[in-house]
């Protein structure tokens, strides 16, 4: 058996193994330029492992990288796993992780929505897991929305505004440095122009969060299912995290959303909740699902390796989350 990277000339062996053996009807088996978007490596090769017997696929396993080096002790995420059920196979889903971590070493690593059964081995690989906390501030009401009013946070003016790319540029260079210092996985501003400025199917808006004191960057995409309108929060940098729940009930008037979201691990609860943001109770449901729509709520569970001392946070954006289920003559 021969374990490495996946080749730019075997796309068409990975997309018929996931068609096949993972999900019929995967997006990534009819885009393969949503595939080659995400999964960009070296120049040769994606960021898919495959174990190969007989010159035939029987494990998979896709990772994206933090950042835009492909130089080792970087930090990823892991994607897309999976291992023929047979029994002679039964080991190499474990063998094509295990190669990945000696092959890049990271410095961490982490994976979001898993299965009950990977997470049982994320936990033997002493990974620590964990869910994903879902916060919301409601700026109007809609049928389908049944949750708790919320009152934003009186706090001193904060400036909000949307901005572009080179605005982008000029503010992630005074904030990152800090921003690194405290937490992982670092993220490079090519990471974010190629994640949230040049995605080939979804339209995100950056935005600039500003008080005397404090200073985020977030980045949010606006959904619609029929009449209902939501804004998500997707990934964020930030001096203080408390800006974003401030700022969340403003973002969510500018988009005329019904409402405002925000799924992430790794930040102080109260820092959000206490800031005009609500933590998601028993019994409320937020959907988490639109293409297709499900008015039912979805438990995130997240499982990460962290070798720094610095707190592990992660986002809606990050790993292979919040990438399209669907293109666009199918919605």
């Amino acid at each position: 058996m021969e374990i490495r990277f996946i080749k730019k000339n075997e796309i068409d062996q990975l997309t018929k193994y996931i068609d096949t053996h993972w999900k019929n009807g995967h997006i990534f088996s009819k885009s393969n330029e949503l595939l080659l978007w995400q999964h960009q490596y070296h120049q040769d090769e994606i960021s898919f492992v495959g174990a190969f017997e007989k010159n035939n696929l029987v494990a998979i396993l896709g990772f994206i990288n933090s950042n835009d080096s492909t130089e080792l002790q970087n930090s990823i995420w892991l994607a897309i796993w999976h291992s023929l059920n047979i029994t002679e196979n039964s080991g190499n889903g474990l063998k094509v992780l295990l190669w990945l971590m000696n092959t890049i070493k990271p410095k961490s690593i982490g994976v979001g929505a898993i299965s009950n059964e990977a997470l049982e081995i994320y936990k033997k690989l002493r990974f620590k897991t964990a869910k994903l906390n879902h916060f919301y501030h409601i700026n109007r009401e809609h049928p389908l929305i049944k949750l708790k009013p919320c009152t934003p946070h009186k706090n001193e003016l904060i400036k909000v505004s949307k901005i572009d790319f080179s605005e982008f540029e000029n503010h992630f260079e005074k904030l990152a440095s800090q921003f690194y210092e405290l937490y992982e996985p670092k993220k490079s501003l090519a990471y974010f122009k190629h994640r949230f400025f040049n995605h080939p199917v979804y339209q995100y808006q950056a935005w600039n969060l500003q008080n005397n004191h404090e200073h985020a960057l977030i980045f949010t995409r606006t959904i619609s299912h029929e009449d209902l309108k939501v804004v998500r929060i997707v990934d964020a940098v930030f001096s203080h995290p408390s800006l974003i729940a401030n700022a969340a009930f403003e973002i969510a008037q500018i988009e005329n959303a019904h409402y405002i979201d925000f799924l992430n691990y790794g930040i102080d609860l109260n820092l959000i909740h206490n800031h005009g943001m609500k933590l998601k109770e028993a019994g409320e449901i937020i959907p988490h699902y639109f293409e297709p729509f499900l008015n039912q709520n979805v438990e995130i569970d997240l499982a990460f390796k962290n070798d720094t001392k610095k707190t592990y946070l992660f986002f809606k954006a990050d790993s292979d989350q919040d990438r399209p289920s669907l293109i666009n003559n199918d919605i």
